[in-house]
């Protein structure tokens, strides 16, 4: 609405200035108009000529659609559309429509600009099967025909998750199959998060009211989420009788807010309703086996979606010939060498020979241990055996406290329980007992890493390599160092020297595969650019889409610089990918992490210093709230790199929480801390279990805070933050506060607590917390 009052203000103002000179002039408005296409025109041209192929498509595109009734561009139509389809052939761009829809798809494009989609099904050909979305029912292709069943609830598919508004023509042979007393139901208009929309439903159970168990309708309803029980009934219809066994020709067509039902080709029903206008389209059904053949299916297909749809189609393209460039990266045996440079006979001798022997025990008992990497063993079932190990170390060290190689392994055990000051205390000591010691030189420079010390831990692969110059570990962590700091030439010739070394150094391949995808960037054919102050904006969706993200994220950061007193502006700006799909958000993590991000929304990874997100079809208040959430990680990793993970994910799901308003680059923060749905999750896991101590929340690790029950702990960091800035108008925001300075000023989580939260009535904070977030509740809609 705000949008429109001001449209109008400005026509208004247009108006009353200059109305005569306004209309009075057509040929020169029109002449504007003819001089821009034509400029537009001849400069796609010269891209087209020079083979700048990004370049002359954007213009290509911009005349076939933002000047596509212009007389100029209809001259040239024939040209443009030629050449428009050369540059999408060189760049990969898909846009065959039957490489989305294996239903033997038609896209026409009307003059208005719409696209209605026509897709026929007959399930003569099996790949049809992969155009109905299925995550978890049976469904199948059984004698050219869709079979899908559960035994007990609703089941359904969606065709592609597709998105189809306003007007809609769906038809369909479907069989309730016997001896099942099943109802077949297809969904129309469906918003799969909220669960609402339409339903059209044969043999439907009006059992809520007790007068009517067991009566068999056929209906149309208005779904209202998922409780079936609330939906609200427009047509309860008893006629005509649905036969197991027997098909049954279903139509439903939809236009101007009018919803049609019929069967074997007669109306049953037409009703108005104004609820919903686009959604997905899902066919199933309740309780037993249901069968769908010869589907029809005609209708608006929204631009979004559809742009997406062919987006993915893309990334799939150029994914597969990435992947077939690609070496194949294995698993490789490494040998695990027995022997430390600190454990050679010279220092040994120099150790007595009790806390050489108990050593040599303890060591023993570390190398049983399963390797932390491996998929099978889970962090926690590590713990027990590896404090078992470190206090065996203790022992030896209070009896040899000269004894470098002993420090070193105390320090891969606090490595184990994620207690990295306490395993970089234990590394200075080695290497002060010991300054040859190269190695713990190199395990020091990776726990540099995970403290975001990339100068510092340069500086220690400088050292590892300087002292053993054939140790090629030595190099592949210096080369990934140098990656983090931006000397990429140099990065590559270590990880080359590494596997020169050692061909089967697996982690400087790894390095080097992931990291020369890195470098390349998404596989996106068309790119649109933003730098703000702080920020290098890239995306695949819109130069529109990019400054608007570009320009929220700078005001937020702002916001976060203010909160914990820094400095505005960040000495290197930092890399943001927004995609256009989820595809190319998982194709790109999977290059560059080995990880495909399945679970996840957006990402940001402190070593390529990238924060990744992806944009879904109508939901761009949802790529917001995740750059909020992942723009905070990215902010405090430069200013607080050893963040207790509590602190970390309860202050990203606080901003969360966050409404800007404004527009055309400009915007300013209306409000911080609203509540988000973490709400809900915490309100129940208060009823249903209580609470996790503050103390122990506030000094897990990451593993343990990403373990079994991570939702909770994700609902409860965030409801904590809240607690803290919000309660009695911030009567422990000072607290909060002189935590976070003792964390800046260098005390570990554990010092910092103590230093501050734990001298309060931690009993009392958290009776009023669980009083306080039981009360909360979520704005209204």
């Amino acid at each position: 609405m705000a949008s429109k009052r001001i449209t109008g203000i400005v026509l208004a103002v247009l108006i009353t200035a200059g109305f005569y000179a306004f209309f009075a002039s057509p040929n020169a408005f029109s002449q504007s108009s003819k001089e821009n296409t034509k400029s537009i025109y001849e400069k796609a041209n010269e891209h087209f000529d020079a083979q700048n192929w990004q370049d002359a498509y954007a213009l290509y595109k911009r005349l076939t659609t933002q000047y596509a009734k212009d007389y100029f561009v209809k001259s040239k139509i024939k040209e443009i559309e030629e050449k428009l389809k050369k540059c999408e052939q060189t760049l990969g761009i898909v846009t065959d429509i039957a490489r989305i829809f294996k239903g033997k798809p038609k896209l026409d494009k009307k003059p208005n600009g719409t696209n209605i989609l026509k897709l026929f099904y007959d399930f003569s050909d099996e790949e049809q099967l992969d155009d109905f979305v299925s995550r978890s029912i049976d469904a199948k292709i059984v004698n050219q025909t869709l079979q899908m069943k559960d035994l007990g609830s609703y089941f359904f598919v969606n065709l592609k998750d597709a998105i189809f508004e306003t007007e809609l023509l769906i038809e369909a042979d479907v069989t309730v199959i016997p001896p099942t007393d099943a109802e077949a139901s297809m969904a129309i208009f469906y918003d799969k998060e909220n669960e609402t929309g339409y339903m059209f439903a044969l043999r439907y159970r009006q059992s809520a009211d007790p007068d009517l168990a067991g009566v068999m309708y056929n209906c149309i309803m208005v779904m209202n989420g998922p409780d079936r029980y609330k939906t609200r009934p427009l047509a309860l219809v008893g006629k005509p009788k649905i036969e197991p066994g027997k098909p049954y020709h279903i139509k439903i067509y939809t236009k101007a807010n009018q919803l049609s039902f019929y069967i074997n080709n007669d109306l049953v029903k037409t009703v108005t309703d104004k609820t919903t206008t686009q959604g997905l389209i899902r066919f199933g059904g309740y309780s037993g086996c249901v069968q769908y053949d010869n589907i029809k299916i005609e209708g608006i297909v929204n631009p979004s979606w559809l742009d997406k749809a062919f987006s993915s189609a893309t990334t799939e393209v150029l994914a597969e010939k990435e992947r077939a460039d690609d070496s194949p990266l294995k698993d490789l045996v490494i040998e695990v060498k027995m022997d430390l440079s600190a454990e050679a006979d010279v220092l040994l001798a120099k150790i007595p020979k009790d806390a050489v022997e108990s050593y040599k025990k303890a060591k023993a008992e570390m190398l049983k241990l399963p390797n932390l990497n491996s998929r099978t063993i889970r962090w926690r079932d590590l713990l027990k055996p590896t404090k078992s190990a470190l206090k065996l170390f203790d022992d030896v060290i209070k009896y040899a406290p000269d004894f470098a190689a002993a420090y070193y392994q105390r320090a891969v055990c606090a490595a184990r329980l994620d207690e990295t000051q306490n395993a970089m205390d234990n590394l200075n000591k080695a290497v002060e007992k010991y300054p040859n010691f190269y190695e713990a030189y190199y395990e020091r420079g990776n726990a540099y890493l995970e403290l975001s010390k990339y100068e510092e831990a340069l500086a220690d692969y400088e050292k590892c390599v300087s002292l053993q110059s054939d140790y090629s570990k030595g190099f592949c962590g210096r080369g990934y160092a140098c990656f983090i700091l931006n000397e990429r030439d140099k990065a590559m010739a270590d990880l080359d020297k590494a596997l020169e070394l050692d061909s089967s150094n697996s982690k400087a391949r790894k390095y080097k595969e992931i990291l020369q995808h890195v470098l390349k960037g998404p596989l996106w054919p068309i790119v649109y650019e933003k730098d703000t102050d702080n920020y290098k904006i890239k995306t695949d969706i819109s130069q529109d889409k990019c400054d608007l993200y570009g320009a929220q994220l700078e005001t937020l950061r702002k916001y976060y610089a203010d909160v914990f007193a820094v400095k505005d502006k960040s000495s290197r700006k930092k890399q943001v990918y927004i995609f256009n799909t989820q595809e190319g958000y998982q194709t790109y993590a999977e290059f560059s992490t080995k990880d495909s991000a399945e679970y996840t929304l957006g990402y940001y990874h402190p070593h390529y210093q990238e924060l990744l997100v992806f944009e879904r079809a109508t939901k761009e208040a949802q790529v917001l709230h995740v750059l909020y959430h992942e723009g905070f990680h990215m902010f405090i990793d430069a200013v607080l790199p050893a963040i207790p993970i509590w602190l970390n994910e309860g202050f990203a799901e606080y901003f969360n929480g966050t409404e800007l308003s404004g527009g055309q680059g400009k915007w300013a923060i209306t409000k911080v801390g609203l509540p988000i749905d973490r709400l809900e999750d915490i309100q129940k896991y208060i009823e249903l279990n209580g609470m996790v101590s503050f103390e122990q929340i506030m000094n897990e690790t990451q593993e343990e805070f990403y373990g079994e029950e991570v939702g909770e702990r994700y609902a409860q960091a965030w409801s904590m933050v809240h607690f803290f800035i919000h309660y009695q108008q911030g009567v422990y925001k000072s607290t909060l506060i002189d935590y976070i300075k003792a964390l800046k000023a260098g005390k570990s989580r554990l010092q910092a607590f103590e230093d501050t939260f734990k001298k309060k009535d931690l009993i009392k904070m958290q009776k009023e917390w669980m009083a306080y977030t039981k009360g909360l509740k979520m704005p209204a809609k």
